[in-house]
């Protein structure tokens, strides 16, 4: 797995950012700074993936499985993340950072890598990281395409963290934009009991029967325009 990423990167000193790895691995690292982690996670967490997995054809994905953390996670994540160009260490750390620096920083990112919780199933990865008060859903296409269904997102959400836990997706001020690959962030409150002061009170569901002359023409899993009339309706009340 390590030398695919080599040759993706086109690397050719491989031996040294070895050794930098071994060393790192022995350094400890000053406390994190949780919001520069986050920035990092968000650019390098779709270099992170597991092999891609046979996509199914068909309406329905697979229920998920959990992906065990291999033995030698670690040092793969420590090499990717040391063989990211000097843009990178620059966004997340700022100014121009010192290998020392840079070395540290990638340290508590591998940390960081460690506490995530991945799933996969025929259509999907999804890492899960719980940051109270919030648990941190990421999700992305093992094709990397993007992800049109809400309704997927919906049935993640309610087979990996609960049915009753209510989760928001944030579209955020272009000052703080993160956006460099068909990823998608939910924020759920680890709490079930909790629901936001916005949206929907009773549930309205039509039934797959009503709507599935539509499958075709707006594609799995989606409503078509007729569907608007009665949301339109519930939103103007």
């Amino acid at each position: 797995m390590a030398g695919s990423v080599w040759r993706h990167h086109g690397l050719h000193d491989k031996a040294r950012l070895l050794r930098i790895g071994r060393v790192a691995a022995n350094l400890t690292a000053p406390r994190p700074n949780y919001a520069r982690q986050r920035l990092a996670l968000a650019l390098v967490l779709p270099l992170l993936a597991l092999s891609s997995l046979s996509r199914q054809r068909g309406a329905r994905m697979n229920a998920f499985v959990q992906i065990q953390r291999a033995v030698h996670q670690d040092q793969f994540d420590r090499e990717t993340l040391l063989a990211q160009p000097p843009e990178f260490f620059r966004a997340a750390l700022g100014g121009n950072p010192n290998p020392a620096e840079c070395v540290q920083f990638v340290e508590s990112l591998v940390r960081t890598l460690a506490t995530l919780s991945v799933y996969v199933n025929d259509t999907y990865r999804v890492r899960i990281r719980t940051m109270p008060p919030y648990i941190h859903i990421a999700i992305g296409r093992h094709d990397g395409q993007p992800c049109m269904s809400w309704r997927d997102f919906q049935r993640i959400k309610n087979e990996l963290v609960g049915p009753e836990y209510e989760a928001v997706e944030l579209f955020p001020a272009e000052s703080r934009l993160l956006d460099s690959a068909n990823e998608y962030h939910l924020y759920a409150v680890a709490d079930a009991r909790y629901r936001f002061p916005f949206g929907f009170e009773k549930r309205f569901v039509m039934d797959d029967s009503i709507v599935s002359g539509a499958r075709g023409r707006a594609g799995a899993n989606q409503r078509d325009g007729r569907s608007l009339s009665a949301e339109s309706a519930i939103t103007s009340s």
